[in-house]
């Protein structure tokens, strides 16, 4: 019914809906608290993407991967050592993007934040642990050359104006990070998000949440979401399924573009 169909109604579900797919547990001791988070996400083995978090000083907490996002990526022979110059930067581009903490000689990737900011903290490492884990996911040597500058290349080579790495934040103080932000004339920004690595599906379910998440819940609501995907060392069955998956999504308008097709769908990008 229509009369069911408000702001808080849809607030709740969604919540529910959280509550249901993630679950929190205490797995440390009384002296050394740890709680662990297991997230509705898979990472590229299918195991689910597990956070745990951890007091700090001064009443701050630490959310972490506990390393286990560079020791799935190094089973697969996929490192991060002083020879490997191009997935550094890549590394290093996507810890700095969401926020994200990793010291020397260490595979922990982590965030130290106010107690109560720890919702958007959460957010931000898991957005930056799917990034990391899209931008490695095959061996070849092709899959290391920077894919969002590409996209930026094309959008400055047609005259597009944009913004990378913007944020938009939604009245809670969560955050969802975006790799371009192309400003229009009469219809709200355009959001537009890059993926390496179709066959990760677990890419485009996050994109989905998010994008339904700020179109009902934001002040200032953007004109369209686009996800560019690359296409170039990709099976078509694998774009059409991580492009069904946006399709999916009835709270927000999103449009899947493959990276071959962007020169012919460039009105999808206009500052008009």
């Amino acid at each position: 019914m229509i009369s069911d169909f408000n702001a808080m109604k849809l607030k709740n579900e969604y919540f529910d809906w959280l509550s249901e797919q993630e679950s929190f547990a205490d797995v440390g001791s009384a002296s050394r608290p740890v709680v662990e988070i297991k997230t509705p996400f898979l990472d590229d083995f299918s195991d689910g993407i597990d956070l745990y978090l951890y007091p700090d000083q001064d009443g701050q907490v630490l959310i972490t991967d506990n390393g286990d996002t560079l020791d799935g990526l190094r089973t697969k022979g996929i490192l991060f050592d002083k020879r490997s110059k191009t997935r550094n930067k890549i590394m290093a581009d996507v810890l700095d993007t969401f926020g994200i903490e990793k010291q020397t000689n260490s595979k922990k990737l982590f965030i130290i934040t106010k107690r109560n900011d720890f919702p958007n903290a959460k957010q931000r490492l898991l957005q930056g642990i799917l990034k990391i884990i899209d931008l490695t996911y095959t061996e070849s040597k092709s899959v290391f050359s920077l894919f969002t500058d590409e996209v930026a290349n094309i959008l400055t080579a047609k005259q597009i104006l944009y913004n990378r790495s913007r944020a938009v934040v939604a009245p809670n103080g969560r955050s969802f990070i975006f790799d371009f932000m192309i400003p229009t004339k009469r219809n709200g920004d355009t959001l537009v998000r890059t993926f390496h690595s179709p066959q990760f599906t677990n890419s485009a379910k996050v994109f989905s949440w998010d994008a339904s998440y700020i179109s009902r819940f934001t002040t200032n609501k953007p004109g369209k979401f686009i996800a560019v995907i690359d296409d170039q060392n990709a099976k078509q069955e694998q774009v059409n399924d991580f492009i069904a998956i946006l399709n999916s999504e009835q709270q927000a308008s999103i449009e899947g573009i493959s990276y071959s097709e962007m020169n012919a769908k460039m009105n999808a990008f206009t500052n008009c």
